[in-house]
């Protein structure tokens, strides 16, 4: 797959100390979660936006970031190894099928495209195992479209999501990298579909933030004010989520699912889902501490 060269941008206005402050403690985060990723198989950030804002955002705001995405890039372009890239949906969308699209459709290409280029087929023909694909982000068309490549491909490809909460604030960012960090090992080990979804639960008085980031909680939020934290749930087909984007959305994501563990059975695979019950009347929402093995 040709990855795009990334492009020099000139920056916008200067950064307050407390904003580059702020920053740097979510950079530390996102490097942290992306190199521990790394260790477990190839990277993608697969992004709606166009190449060039996703250089000059992180030049600007994550400068250690894009350094290291730089870095990973030419390690790939010289065959060294394949860690972090970063990819246009957008732009990938455009080039292979035309103008125009969804972001559901870009993003269904692009996880089609990065499929392809990683073999998944291959993969399973070598070693009877299907790839891993985990998508973590905050949209859920991306969450769909990560299924929809599983029921598409059911015989090679298992999905694993988990869903961020949208239009996060600073604290719940660092809040969701952490708690992603924490558990990724857990999400690639478990041996079944999976697919999780962050949402806000009670405020706790900004406690659990001071406890995970001590003394830079105060330049995270700069204030003694009650803070949301995050609460983890395990999804399946019966779930019924909240939110402001779960309009219709909902109702699509339990039918992927649904068709996932169809064509799983039909390609006579172990189930997904061993621990996700059929019991209809089983509590539609149930919050996971941790995922169960």
């Amino acid at each position: 797959m040709e990855i795009e060269t990334f492009e020099h941008k000139p920056t916008p206005s200067p950064l307050t100390s407390t904003d580059r402050q702020r920053l740097e403690l979510l950079e530390r985060q996102v490097l942290e979660l992306l190199q521990f990723a790394a260790r477990f198989g190839p990277v993608f950030i697969v992004t709606a936006a166009s190449l060039p804002w996703v250089v000059a955002s992180a030049e600007h705001f994550l400068p250690r970031l894009r350094q290291f995405l730089l870095d990973n890039q030419h390690q790939c372009e010289t065959g060294e190894f394949e860690r972090v890239q970063v990819v246009s949906a957008r732009d990938w969308y455009s080039h292979q099928v035309g103008a125009g699209g969804s972001q559901l459709e870009w993003k269904c290409a692009t996880f089609e495209a990065l499929c392809n280029h990683l073999k998944v087929q291959d993969v399973f023909a070598r070693l009877r195992t299907r790839t891993d694909l985990v998508s973590v982000g905050d949209a859920r068309f991306e969450q769909e479209a990560c299924v929809k490549m599983e029921v598409n491909a059911a015989e090679f490809v298992r999905s694993k999501t988990m869903k961020l909460v949208e239009q996060p604030t600073l604290v719940e960012l660092l809040e969701q990298l952490h708690m992603t960090c924490k558990m990724y090992d857990q999400v690639c080990r478990y041996d079944s579909g999976l697919h999780l979804c962050v949402s806000r639960k009670q405020k706790d008085g900004g406690s659990s933030i001071r406890q995970r980031f001590g003394d830079n909680a105060r330049v995270v939020d700069g204030s003694e004010c009650a803070l949301e934290t995050m609460q983890l749930v395990q999804i399946d087909r019966n779930t019924a989520l909240e939110g402001p984007s779960t309009s219709g959305g909902d109702a699509r994501l339990r039918q992927l699912l649904a068709a996932a563990t169809s064509m799983t059975r039909k390609t006579h695979l172990p189930r997904d889902s061993p621990h996700v019950s059929n019991n209809q009347n089983e509590p539609p929402l149930a919050a996971v501490g941790r995922i169960r093995s």
